[in-house]
């Protein structure tokens, strides 16, 4: 997004996936007014998608969207180009769109800046937004990259938290569910290091010498190897790559 500059905030990337204006606009009539599509949200993403995925605002150029969870805000990034399109057909410009290259390898920081890097001047003031850790501080936590990069080229950088990403409990038949997937063969298909992690964490004696897995990314794929993974594929992070991965795997 390249929105007009207010407050003196110039906020790149694409629509960015929070709930900003949850705490300001829980009033639905005020959301309704400050959107102005709202009543065309539904037809425009889906049932499945507005069912998980509410917008809060457009302003400037700038959609606000509130996810129930986390797992949301990776599916939503994957869809990026399709909501895109219909985005644009609810009236946000091209031109105030940024985003990675559609033949991008991945959807990361590394290839958002690519794009939007030269529009970064000295003085900017650039709003990133994204998740925390359970109990960490207001700035949030995530790689510092895309931040150390702004701040090279002049920029300053503020953080504000839009989701809290946090270990999911499990019940015995899921444990259970999980150690057999972990030796029979099921591919896992793994689109967050931190989430592996967990998966790691909930099972701490489990050995993954014979798991597959399918990676969205070489820094998740490094983690699963790290982890023991017998067998561990990569694709890119598009939901089309990820279905003919599975679909091809040995």
């Amino acid at each position: 997004m390249k929105p007009r500059r207010r407050n003196g905030y110039e906020p790149i990337g694409t629509a960015h996936i929070g709930t900003l204006l949850a705490e300001a606009l829980k009033d639905p009539r005020r959301i309704r007014e400050a959107l102005g599509v709202w009543p065309a949200w539904e037809e425009a993403v889906g049932p499945e998608i507005a069912a998980a995925a509410r917008p809060m605002g457009l302003r400037d150029g700038v959609l606000t969207v509130h996810v129930k969870h986390a797992v949301w805000h990776q599916e939503l990034h994957a869809q990026r180009a399709s909501l895109l399109r219909r985005v644009q057909a609810l009236g946000v410009p091209t031109r105030r769109i940024d985003q990675p290259a559609a033949d991008a390898g991945q959807f990361d920081s590394e290839s958002l800046w690519r794009s939007v890097g030269a529009s970064v001047q000295p003085g900017h003031r650039v709003l990133i937004v994204r998740g925390s850790e359970a109990g960490s501080d207001g700035a949030g936590s995530g790689r510092d990259w895309l931040s150390s990069q702004i701040r090279a080229a002049g920029g300053s950088v503020d953080f504000v938290v839009a989701y809290t990403r946090a270990a999911p409990p499990w019940s015995p038949e899921q444990r259970a569910l999980a150690q057999v997937a972990a030796t029979d063969g099921t591919l896992w298909v793994l689109s967050s290091a931190q989430a592996l992690g967990h998966l790691c964490a909930a099972l701490p004696d489990q050995s993954w010498a014979g798991a597959r897995a399918l990676a969205t990314h070489p820094r998740i794929a490094q983690a699963a190897l790290a982890a023991g993974f017998g067998q561990v594929l990569e694709c890119r992070p598009a939901l089309a790559d990820v279905a003919a991965s599975i679909e091809s795997a040995p």
